[in-house]
C-alpha cells in the first residue's frame, strides 16, 4: 500500500469541510464525515485506480467520490498525493 500525502491545498479544504460541518451539524457529525473522508484516503492508498482518471482536468490527476464531496489525487511510485478535496457543486476545474 502507498503512503497518503496531503497537499497543502487538501489540508485546507479538510479543515475548511470540518468547520462548516461542525457549524452546521455539531463535533460529532463533523468528526464522522471527517473519519468517512480519511477512510477514502486509506481506500485509495490501497486500491489507486478506484477513482476514475481525469486527465481532461489535469495530466495524471483521479478523481473518487465520496458523499458530496470529490478527492483529487496524483498517484507516484511511492505515494498517493491528495491535491484537493471538493463540494460536488463547485467549479472544480477552476480549483485545479
Amino acid at each position: 500500500m502507498r503512503k497518503i500525502h496531503t497537499q497543502a491545498l487538501a489540508k485546507q479544504d479538510l479543515k475548511n469541510i470540518w468547520l462548516y460541518s461542525f457549524s452546521n451539524w455539531g463535533e460529532v457529525q463533523a468528526d464522522r464525515y471527517f473519519d468517512e473522508l480519511n477512510a477514502a484516503f486509506a481506500l485509495i492508498a490501497e486500491n489507486p485506480e478506484l477513482g476514475f482518471a481525469c486527465d481532461y482536468i489535469r495530466e495524471g490527476y483521479r478523481q473518487f467520490h465520496i458523499n458530496r464531496h470529490l478527492v483529487f489525487y496524483r498517484v507516484t511510485a511511492a505515494k498517493i498525493h491528495i491535491v484537493r478535496v471538493l463540494h460536488d457543486s463547485m467549479n472544480y476545474t477552476a480549483q485545479l
